[in-house]
């Protein structure tokens, strides 16, 4: 699972995927897979060992500013509007999930959530609301 999403932020990293393919990707494959990782951590320190394991420091680092922080740049293949509700699905699952490992990345995660809230778009704003 670790090698799934690690793949997954290299390619979006790479831009070597078009918008809907890592929507998709993100939809059928990443967030059902960190749904079912990150299912009761919270609880069990079995599963929270785990999903450390899957969802390690590099990877909380690369989510951050690989996909979070480039998602607000005009160039950006997270320009479209469908790939950034599908980031913020994926920002309030690990918000959920795992805060302590996000707390270095606190202001980031904030200013994502934050600059989603005034968007034109009814779908991000709702995401940007769930977030923050």
């Amino acid at each position: 699972r670790h090698a799934v999403l690690m793949h997954f932020l290299a390619c979006f990293k790479q831009r070597s995927l078009s918008a809907p393919e890592l929507v998709s990707a993100l939809q059928l494959v990443v967030l059902p897979m960190l749904e079912h990782t990150l299912r009761e951590v919270a609880t069990d320190p079995v599963k929270m060992t785990e999903a450390k394991l899957v969802v390690t420091e590099e990877a909380v680092r690369c989510i951050v500013v690989d996909l979070l922080e480039t998602a607000d740049d005009e160039s950006s293949p997270a320009h479209s509007e469908t790939l950034r509700i599908q980031l913020l699905r994926m920002g309030t699952l690990l918000i959920q999930n795992i805060p302590d490992e996000l707390v270095r990345h606190r202001k980031e995660l904030i200013k994502f959530g934050w600059n989603h809230l005034k968007s034109e778009d009814s779908g991000s704003k709702q995401w940007a609301f769930v977030n923050v």
